[in-house]
């Protein structure tokens, strides 16, 4: 019920702040064109309400993402644009010449613009992750940046791509937060995850795991297939956990091959998965069931 209540208040102040805004323009409108004056108090009055209402509305919705920290940063720093503005209007009102205020204003902009172009950057791009949400809290994503290409190995291990995964803390508005799998929290820059191409692992449903055996030649490998498919299918660690199970060959070097075994898994299961696949397919090759 307080949730609600909270929510239909957010709603009304956004109309409410609208409808300012609307008034503050007609106003403008009626001083510029009128052969009387409006009475600037009015003006700033409803400017005054406008950037109050605002403010507090967006320290409300940085609350409910998360970010109430970030958003009343970010609502501080439009009130101080904000009252700039109306100050410069009621001196405008008030014909004084504010041709020079204006130019310094936008030389003093410029400046602030070059010096801060990352972090502005940044600011606008966590404003539009929080407004799209590609992801939520608890999800565990990995960001692959468009900025790197693919790194070659030195070992025929398959292809890596530059990346970090982890699991999503929280969304600021300058920083994205990910825990890795050894619990380090990663502070990725919110205009890098932007550019980003984004693999959601937790909306997909099931993830794939792959787990690499180096064999020796002379192992058979019909046999050892068999044996690991056997094994893997009537694990009790592994019942339940894995589908589509697929062995096959993968390089071949002088005196060995590798066998790769594959299978789906739930999310947030893969680490345990394939340390069991791997405990597996080492007691096999220890006790030598797959030997000729």
């Amino acid at each position: 019920m307080e949730k609600e209540r909270k929510k239909i208040a957010a709603v009304s102040a956004l109309f409410v702040a609208v409808a300012l805004l609307l008034v503050f323009v007609y106003l403008l409108r009626l001083e510029i064109g009128a052969e009387r004056p409006i009475p600037i108090l009015a003006v700033a009055v409803f400017g005054i309400m406008f950037i109050y209402l605002v403010s507090h509305l967006m320290i409300y919705v940085g609350e409910r993402n998360g970010v109430g920290k970030e958003a009343e940063a970010a609502a501080h720093l439009f009130a101080v644009f904000g009252y700039a503005v109306l100050a410069i209007v009621l001196l405008y009102m008030l014909n004084v010449n504010i041709t020079g205020l204006l130019v310094g204003a936008g030389f003093l902009g410029i400046v602030v613009g070059l010096a801060a172009q990352t972090t502005l950057g940044n600011l606008f791009a966590g404003i539009f992750l929080l407004a799209v949400k590609p992801f939520k809290r608890g999800d565990k994503i990995r960001l692959y940046s468009m900025q790197f290409s693919m790194i070659a190995p030195s070992y025929t291990h398959g292809r890596l791509y530059s990346g970090v995964a982890g699991r999503l803390e929280r969304i600021g508005l300058l920083y994205t937060y990910l825990t890795n799998d050894e619990g380090i929290v990663m502070m990725i820059p919110n205009n890098t995850v932007a550019q980003s191409f984004i693999l959601n692992r937790t909306r997909t449903g099931r993830e794939k795991v792959r787990v690499r055996f180096e064999l020796d030649i002379n192992i058979d490998y019909p046999k050892f297939e068999g044996a690991i498919r056997a094994s893997v299918k009537n694990d009790k660690a592994l019942r339940g956990k894995t589908t589509s199970l697929d062995v096959y060959i993968g390089e071949l070097e002088r005196g060995k091959y590798s066998v790769f075994v594959q299978c789906g898994v739930p999310p947030n299961n893969e680490t345990a998965v394939k340390q069991r696949i791997k405990e597996i397919g080492i007691h096999l090759l220890a006790g030598g069931r797959s030997n000729k």
